[in-house]
C-alpha cells in the first residue's frame, strides 16, 4: 500500500505555516516532528537561534491553531515504519544534523544495537547517503559547490532489507534545499528494492512573494533561501561546512 511520509519541519520560516499543518495532515499517511515543528510548539530557546530563524518560528506560532499546536507536538520523533526507521535528524538525537563520516557512523551504531538496517532522516536539507560494506562504511553528503556532487539517485537498497546492509538516506528537501542542492523527495519501493530520489522545479517565486508580503522581520532574507541559487548567507555557510 502506498503512504506518504513527512521527516518534519512542516513549519517555521514561511508565510503559511496553518496551511502546510492542514495539507500534510490531509496527505501524509506519516509524520515525524522536526526541530522547528518542536521548537514552534514547545519554546523557542534564547541562544542559537539566529534572529532570521527567530522571527520565522515566532511567526509560525502565531499563525497556528491550539489544536495544530497540540498535532504538532504529539508528533513522534522516530518511527518505525515497515521496513524502514523515519527520523528527523539522527537516530539517537532526532534534532542533531548528520554531516560528516563521524555522524553516520555513530548512527549506524544506533541501527545495529536496534537490528535496524535502513533509516531515511532529513534536516540539513541536502541529499546524503551512508552505507555499509562489510567492515567499512561510506558516507555522501551532496555539496555542489564544493564540486563534489552525489550522483546517485536510484539507491539499491536490497541488502538493508535482507538485513545484510546498512543505510541511511537523505533525498533531499521539497521546499527548502541549501547550498544549492535540487528540490527533491524520494520513492521507496519495496518490491523492487529500490528508493528512487526525484528531482522537481516549483513556483518558489510564489511562496517568495507571500512572505515578502507577511508581516514579520527579515521576510526579504527567509524568503531569499527558497531560491536555491541566491547568495544568501545559508547557502554560504552551508558551502563553508558550518
Amino acid at each position: 500500500m502506498d503512504k506518504i511520509v513527512c521527516l518534519g519541519d512542516i513549519v517555521g520560516y514561511n508565510a503559511n505555516p496553518s496551511e502546510c499543518v492542514d495539507l500534510v495532515r490531509e496527505k501524509a499517511d506519516v509524520v515525524i516532528q522536526g526541530n522547528h515543528d518542536n521548537m514552534v510548539v514547545t519554546g523557542i530557546p534564547y541562544t542559537g537561534i539566529r534572529p532570521h530563524a527567530r522571527s520565522g518560528l515566532e511567526y509560525s506560532a502565531s499563525q497556528l491553531s491550539d489544536e495544530q499546536s497540540r498535532w504538532l507536538e504529539e508528533l513522534p520523533k522516530v518511527l518505525t515504519e515497515g521496513e524502514f526507521l523515519a527520523v528527523h535528524g539522527h537516530p539517537s538525537a532526532p534534532f542533531e544534523y548528520m554531516l560528516y563520516h563521524s555522524d553516520a557512523a555513530s548512527a549506524i551504531r544506533v541501527l545495529k544495537r536496534n537490528h535496524q538496517y535502513l533509516c531515511f532522516f532529513g534536516h540539513s536539507h541536502r541529499i546524503s547517503h551512508a552505507y555499509t560494506e562489510g567492515d567499512s562504511m561510506k558516507f555522501y553528503l551532496n555539496d555542489p559547490k564544493r564540486n563534489n556532487p552525489y550522483r546517485e539517485r536510484v539507491i539499491d537498497v536490497s541488502k538493508a532489507l535482507k538485513g545484510k546492509e546498512y543505510i541511511l538516506l537523505n533525498c533531499g528537501a521539497v521546499g527548502q534545499p541549501r547550498s544549492h542542492n535540487p528540490n527533491s523527495f524520494g520513492v521507496f519501493d519495496s518490491d523492487k528494492a529500490i528508493v528512487e530520489i526525484i528531482e522537481f522545479e516549483y513556483d518558489y517565486q510564489s511562496a517568495m512573494d507571500a512572505i515578502l508580503k507577511a508581516d514579520y522581520e527579515y521576510v526579504e532574507n527567509i524568503a531569499k533561501r527558497l531560491n536555491r541559487f541566491a547568495d544568501t548567507l545559508v547557502n554560504r555557510a552551508w558551502s563553508a561546512g558550518d
